[in-house]
C-alpha cells in the first residue's frame, strides 16, 4: 500500500530524472538529482516523523 504521496514521489522521480538527463547535460543532470532525489528523502522522513507524532 502507498499513500497518495508517495505515488506523486515516485511519479516525479520516474518522470523528472530521465527528462533532465534528455534536457540538460549528463554532468549537471546528475548533480540535479543527486539534490532532488536527497530532498525527497527528507521529506519522507519527515512525513513519517510527523505521522508518528500524531498517533
Amino acid at each position: 500500500m502507498r499513500t497518495p504521496l508517495e505515488k506523486i514521489i515516485v511519479f516525479m522521480i520516474v518522470v523528472i530524472v530521465p527528462l533532465s538527463y534528455l534536457l540538460i547535460d549528463p554532468v549537471s543532470a546528475t548533480l540535479i538529482n543527486v539534490v532532488f532525489l536527497s530532498l525527497i528523502f527528507i521529506l519522507k522522513i519527515l512525513v513519517r516523523m510527523i505521522i508518528s507524532e500524531d498517533r
